[in-house]
């Protein structure tokens, strides 16, 4: 029988129960900590702790919860990246992103990534953030995210080949180039080598005299076998740098649409109308009735070469015969050019050279007929076009001349010189493309 005191036991007990039942709730998920505005950070100001001009080329982050929210402008997916991304922040500027391991991010994800222990590196004139770890430093914000390419031209890619952390530079951005060309590669007619799995650079051009851009891909991407484009037309890509070279990266081969006519096409008006263009692909000096002449030493002659870098044919001419620097004088001169009636008319060409000697000129004459051209009058057009450094080491630099004016030789019998010397003491090699006398845009 149970007594008063265990009946108000059991009462207190039950009530404690239903007390405590009441007062339990389901917790939701723990919220996104949203960073405060001292936490966040953008890549302009993470460019700007890079010491270029000092000792340090790297900075890592210490310490807080430093955020870079940003979203993916390319992934992995056809094999022309491996565990590398790009990404762009909130104010349009975009960065190259070393990754651990592979996976798990895609082109239109929008991500926070915390810069805690990062590393942010500049090498070969690359600036990227280094071995983040996707698991441990990456937020997933959202999916399928429509993104827009930049509309670019290749001059305004090569314009800031030099400043790789100035923030208005176009390395790591998204971008769509309109109007180019793939330069015919007889030795690699694919984006790369797909059987040998080997990267390969192939050359994009504009219809605009020394206007290229290398465009280099993995013998590991999906399209690596593809044929290249034969027409004109417009290109997406990540614009990449090594050194001094600006690289365009393919995303996807989707990317790629070029069925229009060519630059040299009679239907295209930019070049159709040019009052003389030679760009070598033909791999001859002399066709379109131009002409080598050899003044001094017949063994130092103007040639047609490639060379992995630009593999698209140019011309090429060095007095270093054998072991030795030689004496030697060299012409290559153009057929007549009529200027009678042009307007404005503008030369233009690219040089790219190496070993130090005597500078390549260029001359103009309304006079010259054949033979030795020491029997007409030539003109000097320096020092009003830019020519190719010739450094004593390291690569070839490709240099546009800029527009050079003919306004003062409108001539129904123009002709176009390019006049290379060397000594005993020195020999600059020189290689010449793209050679345009048009009238002014």
């Amino acid at each position: 029988m149970k007594t008063h005191k265990q009946h108000h036991k059991i009462i207190f007990i039950l009530s404690f129960v239903i007390a405590f039942s009441q007062c339990k709730k389901e917790y939701d998920q723990v919220p996104l900590k949203v960073a405060n505005d001292g936490a966040r950070l953008s890549i302009k100001k993470m460019k700007e702790r890079l010491k270029v001009n000092g000792t340090s080329v790297s900075y890592r982050f210490k310490g807080g919860d430093t955020n870079l929210y940003c979203m993916v402008i390319s992934d992995e997916v056809s094999g022309n990246f491996y565990q590398q991304i790009f990404i762009r922040d909130e104010a349009g500027d975009a960065i190259q992103m070393n990754i651990t391991e592979s996976g798990g991010i895609y082109i239109g994800d929008h991500i926070r990534i915390n810069l805690n222990q990062v590393s942010l590196v500049l090498a070969n004139n690359m600036v990227y953030l280094d071995s983040v770890n996707i698991a441990k430093s990456v937020v997933k914000l959202s999916s399928g995210n429509t993104l827009v390419p930049k509309q670019v031209s290749v001059a305004e890619i090569l314009s800031y080949s030099a400043s790789p952390t100035n923030s208005a530079s176009l390395q790591s951005q998204l971008v769509q180039l309109n109007g180019v060309e793939f330069r015919p590669n007889t030795l690699l007619p694919t984006f790369a080598d797909a059987i040998g799995k080997t990267s390969a650079n192939q050359t994009l051009t504009t219809c605009e005299a020394g206007e290229w851009l290398t465009v280099r891909s993995s013998g590991r991407s999906n399209f690596a076998g593809k044929i290249l484009p034969a027409g004109n037309g417009s290109i997406v890509g990540i614009i990449s740098q090594y050194n001094s070279t600006m690289q365009l990266l393919i995303r996807t081969y989707d990317e790629v649409t070029m069925n229009g006519p060519l630059c040299s096409s009679p239907t295209n008006t930019l070049n159709s109308s040019a009052f003389l263009y030679k760009d070598f692909n033909d791999y001859s000096i002399t066709s379109g009735d131009w002409t080598s002449y050899s003044v001094l030493n017949s063994n130092v002659v103007w040639s047609v070469s490639s060379f992995s870098n630009s593999p698209s044919p140019f011309a090429k001419i060095s007095g270093f015969v054998g072991s030795t620097n030689t004496i030697s004088e060299n012409w290559l001169i153009s057929p007549i050019i009529n200027l009678s009636a042009a307007i404005i008319p503008i030369l233009s060409f690219q040089t790219a050279a190496k070993f130090p000697g005597t500078v390549l000129e260029v001359l103009v004459s309304t006079n010259y007929v054949s033979g030795n051209p020491s029997s007409s009058s030539w003109t000097s057009l320096a020092p009003n076009y830019a020519l190719s450094p010739a450094p004593s080491s390291g690569g070839y630099v490709w240099t546009p001349s800029g527009n050079v004016s003919l306004s003062l030789f409108k001539s129904s019998s123009l002709r176009l010189a390019f006049k290379y010397k060397s000594t005993s003491s020195g020999a600059t090699t020189y290689e010449l493309d793209d050679v345009v006398v048009k009238e002014k845009q």
